[in-house]
């Protein structure tokens, strides 16, 4: 049986606030960090998502027919259309394996203000300090596991949000630093 050291009080977190347009949001995200025995994994986990052979034959495929076919022919609307029904599908589940990787990274929420709007039409803002002491609101969440993933399904519903997450969760699990500049 192995046995694991690990430092004590040391939370394998790196907390970060996502960036919308320049500004940085007050709202702060906790996301798994790993070490290096567990990177290597990660990667790999990562990789095999965002690198789906199937989808880039596909593509590729799609692109020689539209640059080299017989566009006089129905064959090539067919196919064409097969294709490209293909593609939209690999790549509607590539996102979604993104999108599901990504959530599972962020373990907690803090700060989070929120606006939602009543069956009568009124608006009302709600704050969740931390997730993982959120109590329950009725209708919306009955656990702190359900308000972590209601708000990181509203949060990654923000297109310009979501940008910025998917560049700070890949930053901070992966290990790397995608705005770094090499210089001498």
């Amino acid at each position: 049986m192995a046995v694991k050291i690990k430092v004590k009080g040391i939370q394998p977190v790196k907390e970060f606030s996502p960036m919308v347009e320049g500004r940085k949001m007050a709202t702060i995200f906790g996301c798994k960090i790993y070490n290096s025995d567990e990177l290597v994994e990660i990667r790999q986990e990562y990789l095999s998502i965002a690198n789906d052979p199937d989808l880039e034959m596909a593509l590729a495929k799609l692109s020689k027919l539209e640059a080299e076919g017989d566009r006089t022919t129905p064959d090539f609307y067919d196919e064409r259309g097969s294709l490209r029904v293909l593609v939209d599908n690999k790549s509607e589940s590539q996102s979604k394996a993104l999108l599901d990787f990504y959530k599972k990274q962020i373990v907690y929420v803090k700060q989070a203000a929120l606006e939602i709007e009543t069956e009568e039409g009124l608006a009302k803002d709600i704050r969740v300090s931390d997730t993982k002491s959120a109590t329950p609101i009725e209708s919306l969440w009955s656990s702190p596991e359900e308000c972590l993933a209601v708000l990181l399904d509203t949060y990654f519903g923000v297109p310009a949000i979501k940008d910025s997450l998917f560049k700070d969760i890949i930053d901070t699990v992966l290990n790397i630093h995608t705005d770094a500049k090499v210089g001498n």
